[in-house]
């Protein structure tokens, strides 16, 4: 089932936090940390550990299913991970596996699987993917989402109390604005300001402190690269690009964005210069009203031949990265800077 944060901290002043557990979003700080504290409380001496925690790398589901049946030693909790699990491209009988043997964990046994972003297919809070479904059935699953700014502005006011300098509101909304509403970023620039200002003998952190000691980054959403392919806009896809490619998202799944982006670009053209109506043209490409909107907005002063080009640079593109060892990644580096421009952006 779903469960939140608030439970999962009911559950660890408790002290019982046995069970399975599936930890995703895009949050990883926070997931992170819950993470610490479970292990916390399952393997307090660090003597022991080496006995009742295993963590399993590369989404090995063998050896992770032959590590359930171990029993805790020495009368403590066993805790046991998984991580590296492309669970997208997980076969069925697999999955239903997996979630067969974490639905009903011995007793002592707890059962973290840990997955990135690019691991899990969500599907939508109202159609849940079917994987998600299979393992919310079967494990507490908690989605560590990206926090709203004012939750952020007070997280990191309590920081800065706790490194002994202020901070108030204002400023703490500003530097989220300025560093990016990483958590992870955020905490290593709290530290950089403490002591930037315990060495200046300064009492309060200011906008102008921020500006001067921190550095600006910017986190990218889910939709800020398709936004930029769509657009054009070469900037802004080089940056949301180098983002995945830091996260070492496949290039595969890279290039199938800008193929399936490129792909409805030119139909949409071409069905726009042939008089098809907005309404029709959504029912034949299944692209909702809006997303449709943006893409006639972006090739509204592009002739179909310049959309056929991006197109054939895509396929071409493709090809090479199916047929050959060259970079994946340089490739499509190289096609976003000479292959998606439909206009001068």
């Amino acid at each position: 089932m779903q469960i939140t944060t608030k439970e999962l901290d009911r559950r660890l002043r408790c002290g019982f936090v046995g069970g399975s557990y599936l930890f995703y979003g895009d949050e990883p700080y926070l997931k992170d940390y819950y993470i610490k504290k479970l292990r916390g409380i399952i393997c307090p001496d660090p003597d022991f550990e080496v006995f009742n925690h295993v963590m399993i790398e590369n989404g090995d589901t063998g050896r992770f299913a032959a590590e359930l049946s171990g029993a805790p030693l020495f009368g403590l909790g066993r805790l046991v991970e998984l991580r590296g699990t492309d669970f997208g491209k997980l076969p069925t009988d697999r999955l239903e596996r997996l979630c067969a043997l974490i639905s009903s964990p011995d007793s002592g046994l707890t059962i973290i699987i840990d997955t990135k972003p690019d691991e899990l297919p969500e599907g939508t809070p109202k159609k849940p993917s079917a994987v998600l479904a299979a393992l919310t059935k079967a494990a507490d699953c908690l989605k560590f989402e990206r926090q709203t700014p004012a939750r952020l502005a007070d997280w990191l006011g309590r920081h800065f109390t706790a490194a002994g300098v202020k901070a108030d509101d204002r400023v703490c909304r500003y530097m989220i604005d300025f560093c990016s509403a990483d958590m992870y970023i955020l905490a290593s620039e709290v530290e950089k300001l403490a002591a930037y200002a315990k060495a200046t003998g300064s009492e309060a952190i200011t906008a102008e402190t921020v500006r001067t000691v921190c550095s600006p980054n910017r986190v990218f959403g889910a939709f800020d690269f398709s936004n930029a392919i769509i657009s054009g806009d070469r900037q802004t896809a080089l940056a949301a690009f180098a983002d995945m490619r830091l996260r070492k998202e496949p290039p595969e799944r890279i290039l199938g964005t800008i193929s399936k982006i490129a792909g409805e670009l030119l139909a949409v053209k071409k069905l726009s210069d042939s008089g098809v109506s907005r309404p029709e043209m959504s029912r034949l490409l299944g692209i909702a009203d809006y997303p449709l909107g943006l893409r006639l907005s972006a090739v509204a002063g592009t002739g179909v031949e310049k959309l056929a080009e991006t197109v054939r640079a895509v396929n071409e593109t493709d090809k090479k990265l199916k047929t050959t060892s060259a970079d994946g990644y340089l490739m499509i580096e190289q096609l976003i800077l000479f292959g998606i421009g439909h206009n001068n952006k």
